[in-house]
């Protein structure tokens, strides 16, 4: 999950990315480039993979939300990242309702 940091308490404005497991953090980190920070962020006493990508922002947050008035006026603006090929390769552009 990609989290945009507007105003939140304790948290530098900026893109951070909470990720489930090492091995995704690992893929992440070899198709993203070094321009990515990757500083592991210690928030509250939650032990999850979350990590400072950039500070500030380099783009605005209603340009990548469909130019959604709410992304850029919020405290935070959240993107989520899916892995598409396997689904894609294995069931096709668009599910059945037998794969239902």
């Amino acid at each position: 999950m990609a989290i945009f940091v507007h105003m939140v308490d304790r948290l530098d404005r900026g893109i951070y990315m909470l990720i489930r497991d090492q091995e995704t953090r690992n893929e992440l980190i070899e198709s993203a480039a070094s321009e990515f920070l990757w500083e592991s962020q210690k928030v509250v006493l939650l032990t999850l993979n979350f990590y400072l990508l950039m500070r500030e922002m380099p783009c605005h947050c209603k340009q990548i939300s469909c130019h959604q008035d709410i992304a850029s006026n919020g405290c935070f603006c959240v993107a989520m990242l899916a892995r598409f090929e396997e689904p894609l390769q294995k069931f096709g552009p668009g599910l059945s309702s037998s794969v239902l």
